[in-house]
């Protein structure tokens, strides 16, 4: 690797500098490894080149993606303010995320946050429109409750309601979420430089994902949201780690999280309370309406001969009464969905804390094997190994059932598009290979070659088959038979012009103890403990999806067998 750096104070002048670091394999220290610095004399413009030579591997397209989007954000990409630094990569990748870069949809957010902390620790916050109008302030004493121990700093947010349109903003939704995809999350620049990994895929050190898991209706994530923390902290209260990635978690730069996660908090906190206004001017506002329309009809009546009235005011009177059940029937249908809310977020919660635990369990189970093993003699560890892997197989299971939630949460699951019916089965399945393997169900797949499509999102199939499966592995393990050999999952696919058949069947006990129209109703379940839901979800989400599903008591396999059928697309 060779640098080459030519000084803006030293026109003229070149600094070259190379390194060989199949030097440093051998070297006991960094330092025993020479380094010459060579100076000589140059007409060329100041700046410095990076280059990088006989790389044991070469770069893919993903890893010079990565690169490309690294240096891109380097230089503050989201300032006005022009920056005289400017890293470039010279590679086909880089000039293609270049062009989206500079392709900036700020203006065009729908929510777009400023808020600052002062030297003293003081805050102040403002959310702005797309068109630019002050929508929300921060009150004097929306803050007051902490002083904020950090370097002056400023945190910028732009937030994107993806769900909507904005066409009539000069760019497709489709546009934005290319966009995002290179400049989404929350990144800070420090003495206007970027630093690492603060807000590169993964790094969500502000847990905005987790905190809209929790209040999904106003709040950003990373995939809606770009945004920039700048500090420049002239006294060093920040102190970034010897390899340059990341600060210390000292006091000060926990307390820039705390001002970022407080702010966030604050502007969730102002859109709800303005989300339920809204909610609360239509509730009532609606009752208004509907006996305004009521009585425009009864109006309309009146004016009609009086032979036809009767006829009229019965065909309004049997409106109203399909009406009513209709609205009764949403009522229910809401009280079901705010349950399974409920359950939703619990269950994400668990998802998203669970695995850490789960690391514990598998570290600490497998640090006492390692040490029983040299404490005791190898008869007695026997003992021991069979219930250390029936502890390592469970943490796995468990882990395996963590993951199903956090991907039906994963925002970009949500979005609707073809659909490979095939690929979905796969993943599904992988998913729940670990918790199969530990109630000894063998799931297999029969599936068609050409690959079927249908149009929905991968969250409400992923739905459809997790509920299926899971179904059928409670069934295994609720069986009062003792016998856990054999058990059989098998999933089929088969196809017409049409119509994409989706086959769930098992070995089980079948279904019994319930009428087979009433496996569909909210609440009602065999199983013990059981929730009653899985099979509603089922039935709405096919619904959702322009299909059927029917069921049958003891199918090809002998216990229950599902069979939904989707419309195809191409």
């Amino acid at each position: 690797m060779s640098v080459v750096t030519r000084p803006r104070a030293e026109p003229g002048s070149q600094y070259t500098m190379s390194i060989d670091w199949r030097a440093f394999d051998n070297a006991r220290v960094v330092e025993a490894v020479p380094i010459e610095i060579v100076r000589t004399t140059t007409k060329a413009k100041f700046g410095t080149t990076i280059e990088m030579r006989d790389l044991k591997m070469p770069l893919g397209r993903a890893q010079l993606r990565r690169l490309a989007r690294g240096l891109l954000l380097l230089a503050d990409p989201f300032s006005e303010v022009s920056n005289a630094f400017h890293p470039r990569l010279v590679a086909a990748e880089y000039e293609d995320l270049e062009r989206r870069v500079k392709e900036s949809y700020l203006g065009l957010s729908d929510y777009h946050l400023v808020a600052s902390v002062n030297g003293e620790g003081r805050v102040k916050a403002t959310v702005f429109d797309w068109h630019g109008t002050k929508v929300f302030q921060a009150r004097a004493d929306a803050f007051a409750g902490h002083r904020y121990k950090v370097p002056p700093a400023t945190f910028e947010l732009w937030t994107y309601l993806l769900g909507g349109s904005f066409a009539g903003r000069g760019a497709s939704t489709a546009e934005i979420r290319n966009w995002l995809e290179v400049v989404g999350g929350a990144h800070i620049y420090y003495r206007q430089l970027r630093v690492y990994p603060y807000g590169e895929p993964g790094h969500d050190w502000l847990d905005m994902n987790l905190l809209r898991v929790r209040s999904p209706e106003e709040r950003p994530s990373t995939n809606n949201s770009v945004g920039k923390v700048v500090v420049e902290d002239p006294q060093a209260l920040l102190l970034q780690k010897t390899d340059r990635s990341g600060f210390v978690e000292n006091e000060s730069f926990l307390e820039l999280k705390h001002f970022c996660v407080d702010v966030l908090d604050w502007m969730a906190s102002v859109r709800l309370q303005a989300a339920e206004r809204r909610r609360a001017e239509e509730r009532k506002r609606l009752p208004q309406e509907t006996e305004r329309a009521r009585k425009r009809v009864a109006d309309v009546i009146a004016t009609l001969p009086p032979r036809k009235r009767p006829q009229f005011e019965q065909a309004y009177e049997r409106l109203e009464a399909v009406q009513r059940r209709q609205a009764e029937r949403l009522r229910q249908d809401l009280l079901l969905y705010r349950t399974l809310g409920t359950v939703g977020t619990t269950i994400a919660l668990f998802a998203h804390e669970a695995p850490r635990s789960l690391d514990q369990i598998r570290t600490m189970a497998q640090t006492i094997g390692v040490r029983t093993k040299r404490l005791i003699p190898a008869a007695e560890f026997v003992k021991l190994e069979r219930p250390l892997h029936v502890i390592l197989d469970s943490v796995n299971a468990l882990q395996s059932f963590a993951q199903l939630p956090r991907r039906l949460l994963d925002q970009s699951r949500r979005r609707s598009g073809l659909l490979n019916v095939n690929e979905s089965i796969g993943d599904v399945v992988d998913v729940f290979g670990d918790l199969a393997t530990a109630t000894k169900v063998n799931i297999t797949c029969q599936l068609v070659d050409d690959d079927p499509k249908i149009h929905g999102t991968k969250a409400a199939l992923d739905s459809v088959l997790a509920n299926l499966i899971s179904n059928s592995i409670n069934a295994f393990i609720s069986d009062s038979s003792p016998k856990a050999e054999g058990r059989r999952i098998q999933i089929d696919t088969g196809l017409n012009d049409k119509r994409i058949t989706i086959r769930v069947s098992d070995n089980g006990p079948g279904i019994a103890g319930i009428e087979l129209d009433d496996i569909w109703l909210p609440g009602r379940t065999t199983t013990p403990r059981g929730t009653g839901l899985g099979l509603t979800i089922v039935r709405d989400t096919v619904a959702d999806l322009g299909g059927t599903v029917s069921a049958i008591s003891r199918g090809s396999l002998g216990g229950a067998e599902f069979v939904v059928q989707l419309p195809r697309r191409e």
